[in-house]
């Protein structure tokens, strides 16, 4: 795997977390199930005012796109688990500092399998 290669992995897997840490952060506050579909609909239409869901959409089409030329110029079958894995690690270092969500033992041993597996596939 040539570096460009590495780095269009990593891009693509950081704007990928990107926008689902601000997808989260948006819909946290301004978006969810009240068990009206009237409501729903309304509240959908409404994020598209919203400043930090067309951010959080902006970030995910520049993901796909940088997956696409990942796609172009990798194997699937080493593209996909590398961005699988880096997209579960990153998620998971955003969520601790951004989020405040803890992880157990068993999370960080899961996480350090990941990153031993994505080395391992890479060379």
């Amino acid at each position: 795997m040539t570096t460009k290669s590495i780095l269009l992995l990593l891009a693509s897997a950081g704007a990928a977390t990107t926008s689902t840490a601000i997808f989260r952060a948006t819909l946290k506050d301004c978006f969810a199930w009240k068990g009206s579909v009237p409501v729903l609909i309304k509240d959908v239409f409404g994020l598209l005012s919203n400043v930090g869901f067309l951010a959080g959409l902006a970030v995910f089409i520049l993901a796909n796109v940088l997956w696409l030329l990942v796609l172009g110029s990798q194997k699937l079958s080493v593209a996909y688990p590398v961005q699988i894995g880096l997209v579960v690690l990153f998620n998971a270092v955003i969520s601790a500092w951004f989020f405040a969500e803890s992880m157990s033992v068993q999370g960080y041993a899961g996480l350090a399998f990941i990153v031993l597996g994505v080395f391992l596939i890479v060379r």
